[in-house]
């Protein structure tokens, strides 16, 4: 990989990544429109962990009180005063696992897909142009288990290319009644082990592994600024409910997509 190439992965994971546009469908897209090569896993690894660096930094207060709060019920003993947050995103992980499970022997044909590329598009704009229609912060409803499991239904979803992990998690939360900044900061408390999954089966053989240090600690920084900036702008459209911008973004993306793939029929 030359150095443009390392430049413009790191900024496409970094941007794609948090903004409700599917990350993993403009890669498919890149690589098979654009030609453009799979990264090296070890690059892969890094920019991944950029991405994680940036939401641990965009929520860290938020994150070290939960943290803080949590660790005191544990050394007490009274594992009741945890944080509910802390269960939900449990909750909410557990479909993540169990669809990464099964669907992991298919990896490979799912994401050399444009037919579900396209699809998936489709489905996160739909979700999206809900969203924006909605104004719902008048009629809040807290956050239950049943409510943390249904926005975790619709991460594991978002496994399939095309579907967007915070478009889809940030849409239902709204559409299910939680408040606006609620919905977005529980989407990407999700995200935080759902990344962390991730690179733990990508790091499943680093011995086999090939080392760039260079190129992949430019791919993280990259990664990583870049999604520091996504997270801001996601965050003041999503508020705004502004989502249709991102919905017509992803409708003709995925009409883009579904026409080249049946024009190569």
């Amino acid at each position: 990989m030359n150095f443009h190439e390392v430049l413009l992965l790191g900024f496409i994971q970094g941007l794609t990544e948090f903004l409700p546009v599917s990350s993993s469908a403009h890669l498919v897209i890149f690589q098979k429109i654009l030609g453009f090569e799979e990264p090296p896993v070890f690059f892969d690894i890094l920019v991944h962990c950029g991405t994680l660096l940036a939401i641990i930094i965009f929520f860290k207060k938020e994150l070290r009180d939960i943290l803080i709060k949590t660790v005191k019920a544990i050394l007490s003993g009274k594992i009741k005063r945890i944080p509910s947050i802390v269960w939900f995103v449990i909750i909410g992980t557990v479909p993540a696992v169990i669809f990464g499970l099964v669907l992991n022997k298919f990896i490979e044909i799912i994401f050399n897909s444009l037919l579900i590329v396209g699809l998936g598009l489709m489905i996160t704009s739909i979700l999206l142009f809900f969203t924006s229609t909605i104004e719902n912060d008048d009629k809040i409803k807290p956050l239950t288990n049943f409510k943390a499991l249904l926005v975790g239904l619709f991460q594991a979803l978002a496994i399939l290319p095309g579907v967007s992990r915070s478009g889809s998690t940030v849409s239902v939360g709204v559409l299910i009644g939680l408040r606006r900044k609620e919905a977005f900061n529980f989407s990407f408390y999700l995200a935080i082990p759902a990344i962390l999954g991730a690179l733990i089966l990508q790091t499943g053989n680093l011995a086999n592994l090939e080392y760039d240090f260079l190129s992949g600690l430019t791919g993280l920084l990259t990664a990583f600024f870049c999604g520091l900036l996504s997270l801001k702008l996601f965050r003041i459209f999503f508020l705004k409910g502004r989502m249709f911008y991102f919905a017509a973004y992803c409708c003709f993306l995925s009409v883009a997509s579904l026409s080249f793939y049946f024009f190569s029929l």
